[in-house]
């Protein structure tokens, strides 16, 4: 969240706070910040804790968004992914739009916890933000690792996205669904997560 970023802008081990957009900061989402940022959080994190925290690895992502669920999306229909997923929906009037869902705020993100959990106990997986996650750009997934570590094939100046966010149409709203972005680059759609070793 942006109060969880402010506390490491404070103490020296992250830059500067980012933009909220004017739409709130504190329990938001923290948003326009790069993989590089996130990485520095989590380092500081660790630091600060004395535990080692890290960005997820896509296969540790996935696992906890799908919380042992095997379908496409959460819910398992796009009317009930509403309940889990903050995308673009019908206010939006995006031509993308889940026109099945209803949305407390259609052009911005929601406050963390709004959402339903999964089976884990996990909210806010899908949509709201994309988190950035350690793997690389590749072409495919044919020889991804199996054991849970990162992808570190292809181009690693760009790294992957998951979860979808506020702006996202119900495709990218799958748990499946990855997105690349260069590593330096930042927007209102992307976040991030740290994970505990």
């Amino acid at each position: 969240t942006f109060a969880e970023y402010s506390a490491c802008v404070s103490a020296g081990g992250c830059s500067a706070l980012p933009n909220d957009n004017g739409w709130g900061g504190g329990n938001r989402h923290v948003i326009n910040v790069s993989w590089s940022d996130a990485t520095k959080y989590a380092q500081w994190l660790s630091n600060t804790t004395g535990k080692k925290y890290n960005l997820p690895t896509g296969a540790q992502w996935e696992y906890a968004a799908r919380g042992g669920d095997t379908g496409v999306w959460p819910g398992g229909s796009t009317k009930a992914r509403c309940a889990f997923a903050n995308g673009a929906s019908a206010e939006s009037g995006l031509p993308w739009a889940n026109v099945d869902c209803t949305d407390m705020a259609a052009d911005r993100t929601t406050p963390a916890g709004m959402l339903s959990a999964n089976k884990f106990g996990v909210k806010d997986m899908i949509g709201n933000v994309g988190e950035w996650v350690q793997d690389c750009n590749t072409l495919n997934l044919r020889d991804a690792p199996t054991d849970g570590s990162p992808d570190l094939r292809g181009s690693c100046n760009q790294r992957a996205v998951r979860g979808g966010s506020w702006f996202s149409p119900p495709a990218d709203l799958r748990y499946a669904a990855r997105l690349m972005q260069r590593r330096g680059d930042s927007n209102d759609c992307t976040g991030c997560r740290a994970v505990r070793k």
